[in-house]
């Protein structure tokens, strides 16, 4: 489930700021690993690395790791958090 985005980002240019949160609602462990994310347009990523969620578990996946560039967000490891 998607539980929260930026688009458009107001510190960063898009190519360096766009992010999205992701959470697993169900009760496995999910891969993203293989999972294409593409827009409205013609852009299109697919996840080249396993990134496992766990159930209850929150990810956030971004354009760019840098937080010089991206406007100060830290992507990181799937947490638990609710």
């Amino acid at each position: 489930m998607i539980t929260e985005i930026m688009n458009n980002p107001s510190t960063a240019t898009d190519q360096n700021g766009e992010w999205f949160e992701l959470y697993n609602a169900g009760t496995a462990i999910i891969d993203l690993a293989g999972v294409v994310v593409r827009d409205d347009g013609a852009d299109a990523h697919t996840i080249g690395v396993s990134v496992l969620v766990a159930p209850g578990a929150r990810v956030v996946l971004a354009r760019s790791a840098d937080t010089a560039v991206n406007g100060g967000l830290t992507p990181g490891t799937p947490t638990a958090r609710r």
